[in-house]
């Protein structure tokens, strides 16, 4: 399959198409903001959001939702061609911020965030009231993980824009990647008011209510979603998630599943939370039986996810050594990804080789372009380094970190810090702040981990997991 560009339309995002005919990825880089990744019709619909190239008839692309004009192939280049396209158009206009936004958007594709923060900012120069380069600005940061700057770059595309569903959707994004879920609340309801059928939105506002246990609100919303897109896996997977949480196993399977059946290049991200479904009601060996049925029967696509998935679900038997077998079948795979190597640490470390696991942590560290898993990283390596006997390293290194992690909020890991420090004072304050802020997450946590487990029969930790139970709303 080939990927071709289409340059100068009046379109703003980089948006994917297909060329249905013969196997083409049609890629739009454009000039005008209307539109969010080529699939949603936001700030002014219809601008060709969502067109499909139904068919290459002579030499022109013929596009469907009547777009006005067709597209010659002389407008069309190569994916790989396309930044020297957009350099030679940026270096003849040297004054165009349209054209600074467009290589701008084009950077991000590539991954390429400061060379893209650097042709938003000249763009934002050269024109100030530019609501698309503050949006895309805010996403390169947000890419970042810099979630404080993309606040204040979707604030001003708002203040420029006040009717911008993009602007107000990414903000909540930003918002509820700092755990501020209130304000992330309040910025989807908006782009939901602007734009009432955006699935997306109530999929970030489910997602908010989800995480502050309010159950009933973030189903209503889960439902809109899946009622407004239809084939969106992501939508599945949060009703999945807030099935489960209610108990509702069997329904809760059912959602996952058809995340990944809607999804099957990309479903593996769901392979987790379909197992946990098992994991939830206790059902570990049900699980296991579930993930090996998938390996042997599914998609080589999803073979990682499995692999990781099966592994989580030994460890949770408390069968490290399976549990090892199956992350370094998964490492294989990933030999060199950050995250890959934090999972494979754990189950090195609960087979008993913590020279090997702290290690793997280290070369983690090492690969990690996140200053979030950078930090993550830390916190784990200082409490590995008490489990290896190196006490006073690791309080010293946890030392160094502590506000860094506070900042972040991870205060799951702060509380198997102490867990592992054997501070249980500061582990009880640290573990109800975790239930406290990500209830969620931290029950699911507090389930599993294995460095938790002396606490379990402490009338403290019982009464913490009840109480926040019983808080759903």
């Amino acid at each position: 399959m080939r990927t071709l560009i289409i340059l100068g339309l009046s379109l703003v995002q980089v948006g994917h198409l297909c060329a249905q005919g013969v196997g083409d990825e049609i890629v739009v880089i454009s000039l005008d903001a209307s539109i969010m990744s080529g699939k949603t019709e936001v700030d002014r619909p219809p601008a060709g959001a969502g067109l499909i190239v139904r068919e290459i008839n002579g030499d022109w692309f013929g596009l469907s939702r009547g777009w006005p004009g067709d597209i010659r192939r002389n407008d069309v280049v190569a994916f790989d061609q396309a930044l020297s396209v957009l350099n030679r158009r940026v270096s003849t206009n040297p004054n165009n911020d349209s054209w600074k936004v467009a290589r701008a958007h084009h950077l991000c594709d590539l991954k390429r965030w400061d060379e893209a923060i650097s042709d938003y900012t000249d763009a934002i120069r050269l024109s100030p009231r530019n609501s698309a380069a503050f949006v895309g600005r805010g996403n390169a940061w947000s890419r970042k993980e810099a979630y404080e700057w993309a606040v204040r770059d979707y604030s001003d595309a708002i203040r420029l824009t006040p009717d911008s569903v993009i602007a107000h959707y990414d903000r909540g994004l930003a918002w509820a990647a700092r755990t501020r879920y209130d304000d992330a609340i309040v910025d989807f309801s908006s782009a939901i008011r602007l734009s009432p059928t955006y699935s997306k939105a109530y999929e970030g506002r489910g997602t908010a209510f989800f995480n502050k246990m309010e159950l009933g609100k973030a189903y209503n919303d889960a439902i809109q979603a899946i009622r407004h897109d239809p084939k969106s896996p992501s939508a599945f997977a949060l009703r999945g998630l807030i099935r489960r949480r209610r108990g509702e196993y069997d329904e809760s399977l059912e959602d996952f599943e058809q995340a990944m059946r809607l999804a099957p290049k990309t479903g593996g991200i769901y392979v987790a939370d379909a197992a946990s479904t098992f994991g939830v009601g206790g059902r570990y060996k049900e699980q296991k039986r579930f993930l090996e049925e998938l390996l042997e029967s599914g998609s080589p696509d999803l073979r990682y996810d499995v692999l990781t998935a099966l592994a989580a679900c030994s460890r949770s038997l408390r069968e490290f050594e399976a549990a090892l077998r199956y992350m370094e079948k998964a490492a294989e795979l990933k030999p060199e990804d950050p995250s890959t190597l934090y999972a494979l640490a754990i189950m090195q470390k609960n087979a008993g080789r913590v020279d090997l696991a702290l290690t793997s942590y280290e070369r983690a560290r090492g690969l990690t372009k996140s200053p979030r898993m950078r930090t993550s990283l830390d916190v784990v390596i200082a409490g590995y380094r008490i489990h290896a006997g190196k006490r006073e390293s690791g309080l010293h290194l946890f030392e160094l970190v502590e506000a860094d992690a506070k900042r972040l909020g991870m205060h799951v890991n702060i509380a198997w810090f102490y867990a592992v420090a054997e501070k249980d004072k500061e582990f009880f304050a640290a573990f109800e702040q975790a239930l406290r802020i990500h209830p969620e997450s931290a029950l699911n946590w507090a389930g599993t981990e294995v460095d938790i487990d002396r606490y379990r029969s402490d009338p403290r930790f019982k009464n913490l997991i009840a109480r926040y139970r019983q808080d759903e709303k």
